[in-house]
Parts: structure tokens; sequence; C-alpha cells
């Protein structure tokens, strides 16, 4: 597995870490939604700033489109009990 794999990842395990802990702390999931889709605004408007091309970011959109493909879905209730068990607080 290269840097970058290695480095999806681990920000992978982060967003779902996000994910699962406002689910524990009773956080409504579309206020989450809200936060995540700002935060990929403000990091596509900060990207752009720093010179990401609009074929770079294509070539981004296009991986993370691959991945959520290749990734079996996972239903509302089986993420609530996963959370549940972490007890993450």
């Amino acid at each position: 597995m290269s840097k970058f794999e290695e480095d999806v990842t681990q920000a992978f395990l982060i967003i779902r870490e996000l994910r699962i802990r406002s689910i524990s702390q009773g956080i409504d999931p579309r206020a989450t939604r809200v936060a995540l889709k700002y935060a990929l605004l403000v990091d596509t408007y900060l990207c752009k700033q720093q010179g990401l091309t609009a074929e770079e970011d294509q070539q981004i959109d296009d991986m993370a489109l691959d991945l959520f493909n290749k990734t079996p879905q996972i239903r509302e209730e089986e993420y609530q009990q996963w959370a549940k068990m972490k007890k993450i607080r």
C-alpha cells in the first residue's frame, strides 16, 4: 500500500469516527451532513486557492466515486448499533 493509500485509509477512519460520535451524541444526522458538506466546500475553495486545477479536482472526484462504488453500503440501524457498541462519548 502506498503512502497516499495509507493516508486515504486514515482519513476514512477519521470521517467514520466523526459520524459515529455524532450519532452516539444524539446529533441530528442532517446537521452532521450540513457540517460535512460545508467542510467540503471550504476545502475545495482553499485547495483552489492553493492551485488545485480542475483536472486534479476531477481526478479526486473520480477516485472518490470509484471507492464509493466498491464499498458495501451500511444500513443506518447497523451503523447505530456499532456506534452504541463502541460507546463513544
